[in-house]
């Protein structure tokens, strides 16, 4: 059972003071990477992804976060069940971690996570890149699906901010690539 805030910690010390925490010390997910339980119990729980997309991870073990690691969900968009599988490319804890699409529903999918911690709070940044199946019909959907990514990406980085007591958050960085 998990519990918001509590059992949700950042991916590295919430000390907002860069000369207290050098990169170094952040944390030990280098020596110690987190499960992804975490992403479980926040998706479960509707904390980091907007409620209609009802999105959560369905593998059946316990996943470690590290670079090959395969990440299975199910989720509703507009209504309309779907499968999505992404693994962990790039794993470099505690400030980058690269998913990209292994099957679902864009013909690519790579998504940039990074995290820094700055004088301010902890900067969660995002970049992604992908490209819709369908040719000129999903160039049509381009608009649309691309203010849903920004509106899922953003309402994610606002739940990090609050979990982790302030953050400083940037645009996300969403781009077509055709």
């Amino acid at each position: 059972n998990c519990k918001f805030p509590a059992q949700i910690s950042p991916p590295f010390s919430a000390n907002k003071a860069k000369a207290q925490s050098p990169p170094g010390k952040l944390h030990s997910l280098s020596r110690n990477p987190p499960s992804v339980s975490w992403l479980r119990c926040s998706l479960r729980n509707r904390w980091i992804t907007p409620p209609s997309l009802d999105f959560r991870v369905t593998n059946p073990e316990q996943v470690i976060m590290r670079a090959g690691a395969l990440i299975h969900y199910k989720f509703r968009l507009m209504g309309v069940p779907l499968s999505w599988t992404t693994m962990i490319s790039r794993y470099s804890p505690p400030m980058r971690f690269i998913d990209e699409q292994s099957s679902g529903t864009y013909t690519r999918w790579h998504h940039l996570h990074t995290f820094e911690q700055t004088s301010e709070g902890i900067a969660v940044r995002d970049v992604v890149d992908y490209t819709l199946p369908f040719g000129m019909l999903g160039g049509l959907a381009q608009p649309i699906v691309k203010r849903q990514l920004v509106n899922i990406v953003g309402f994610r980085q606002q739940a990090l901010a609050k979990m982790w007591g302030g953050a400083k958050i940037t645009h996300p960085v969403i781009s077509e690539v055709g």
